[in-house]
């Protein structure tokens, strides 16, 4: 599509525009960190105004209006995964009405799927990668003819210098992120999970951690706003040395804040096993020092329960070593979310089906309460994401598929036919049973979770939480059926495709689904 006759704007070297787009894939209001570093940046190095606007919070007003009201000098449009289709719709109204100005693109779209963006709009900067340092960022800057700064600065924002939650109001979103480190050292050389996304160029293959000074006045601007609750971002928070995660533990104490992180089950058992006794002592215990400190859940990347799919994934531990990942976090009171992938494309035996059900259940990890620890979806299946190894290696054996449309991810297909068939079943279950219908139940079980007030009675409360969980848990007894099913198939010369969803399950979803019913709740 070739751009409209261009419309004469009177720029200004002061304004900008930054504009945080909404995703499809979350229904969580998380306050954009990268978008307001940028704007920390552009307020801290530079004369320009930034002007922020975001999606999440309220409908964005036609970009025409934004450009006759504030004359800037770019656009920047932070488009995460599930915002493509809101990216395009945006730089298309840019390219109808003539609007010849800068435009920039960053966060995941702009990393991974900088070709499809520049294939439909050529005139777009795409700032792949993180934004600290790539050559694309000094554009921006190079945008302002008094600016003077170190060429070889690595771009970090003091906090937000101001800059977001200036224009924003703190009370609008529900989650804050802070990053301590970039990278992740098990991705060194290339190698680490096969389904983890690699940033081109390397950029999140090692750890680099950020200054001290920066870290803690992040944190202190969250806390002067008001902030109770910080996740904190990294790829591998416990890969961050350990002297400085223990400095974050002492700022964080006693500040009536709580916190969580992701983890990997190696650094789990490494900080157990050692305890770390070079910076806390013979009879110090990190975990308990965290707790302490207001630590409530570590999301720990489990993914699976069998040995052959954990060496698959390249994951580097073993069944037992998730196990005990587990116990330690749990005998020190922390909640944990666990990331989990019960099928993955390459599956070609059921035995590891078997095998996650059994971890599941011996790990207690299927929830009953919005209190216990919880796999998210005990029927996940792998996603096949853009620079990810596995991308390389599924082309290779003919599996891969199309581009899907949030351009970020692969359609692709199943190596085994009774896997693919179990899959199909569960994609069916999920039309009916899924999000769709699930989504306001889940609200409410997610609020009473985070004891924070659902407006309803204490009774219909539990209710609703009772007929949540026990949605849930239908999915893992499903599989179990299903591949015992395939298995007697197997062995009596049957097909996949009589494999089915035993009725009784569906009958019991609709009984499930009208105890909530009749108290207005769907």
């Amino acid at each position: 599509m070739e751009r409209a006759e261009s419309i004469s704007f009177e720029v200004s070297m002061k304004n900008v525009l930054l504009i945080n787009l909404k995703s499809k894939g979350t229904g969580i209001k998380t306050a954009p960190q990268g978008i307001a570093k940028l704007g920390g940046l552009l307020l801290l190095y530079t004369h320009f105004e930034p002007h922020y606007y975001d999606e999440q919070i309220e409908p964005l007003p036609p970009i025409k209006e934004l450009v006759e009201k504030y004359n800037p000098a770019f656009i920047g449009f932070s488009a995460q995964i599930g915002s493509a289709a809101s990216l395009f719709e945006h730089l298309k109204e840019i390219e109808e009405a003539g609007i010849d100005i800068p435009v920039n693109v960053g966060n995941m779209i702009a990393t991974y799927a900088s070709d499809e963006v520049l294939k439909r709009f050529p005139w777009v900067t795409c700032m792949t990668g993180r934004a600290e340092v790539p050559s694309e960022f000094q554009k921006i800057f190079s945008l302002d003819p008094t600016i003077s700064y170190p060429e070889d600065t690595v771009f970090e924002a003091k906090a937000d210098s101001d800059g977001f939650f200036r224009d924003l109001p703190i009370e609008h979103y529900e989650e804050f992120w802070i990053e301590c480190s970039h990278g992740c050292p098990w991705k060194a050389d290339g190698v680490g999970c096969r389904y983890c996304a690699i940033l081109p160029n390397g950029a999140s293959r090692d750890i680099v951690t950020r200054p001290m000074e920066y870290i803690l006045a992040d944190i202190q601007a969250l806390l002067d706003r008001g902030v109770k609750h910080i996740k904190f971002s990294d790829e591998e928070f416990l890969a961050t040395p350990i002297k400085q995660v223990n400095e974050v533990i002492q700022f964080l104490s006693g500040k009536g804040v709580t916190f969580d992180f992701a983890a990997r089950v190696n650094d789990i058992i490494r900080i157990q096993i050692y305890k770390e006794k070079q910076v806390f002592g013979e009879n110090s215990d990190l975990f308990a020092r965290m707790k302490d400190a207001g630590l409530i859940g570590v999301y720990l990347g489990i993914e699976s329960g069998s040995n052959a799919q954990l060496a698959r994934m390249h994951k580097g531990v073993t069944v037992e070593d998730n196990l005990r990942a587990v116990q330690i976090l749990k005998e020190n009171g922390i909640r944990i979310a666990v990331g989990w992938i019960m099928f993955d494309p390459e599956m070609e035996n059921l035995e590891e089906l078997k095998e996650n059900i059994t971890f599941l259940r011996k790990a207690d990890l299927v929830p009953k309460t919005p209190f216990d620890d919880f796999v998210t979806n005990t029927v996940n299946r792998m996603m096949i994401l853009r620079g990810a190894p596995l991308q390389r290696d599924m082309e290779k054996r003919g599996l891969l598929g199309e581009l899907k449309e949030n351009l970020t991810m692969y359609e692709f297909k199943w190596l085994s036919p009774w896997v693919a068939r179990i899959v199909e079943l569960f994609d069916e279950w999920d039309q009916k049973a899924g999000t769709a219908k699930l989504y306001r139940i889940k609200l409410i079980v997610s609020l009473v979770g985070d004891r924070m007030e659902t407006g309803l009675l204490p009774d219909v409360e539990k209710k609703v939480c009772d007929a949540f969980f026990a949605i849930k848990n239908m999915n893992l007894e499903i599989c179990e059926k299903l591949v015992d099913h395939a298995l007697e198939l197997q062995t009596n010369g049957g097909k996949p495709e009589d494999l089915e969803i035993p009725e009784e399950m569906w009958e019991r979803y609709d009984s499930i689904l009208e105890s909530v019913r009749e108290d207005g709740i769907l």
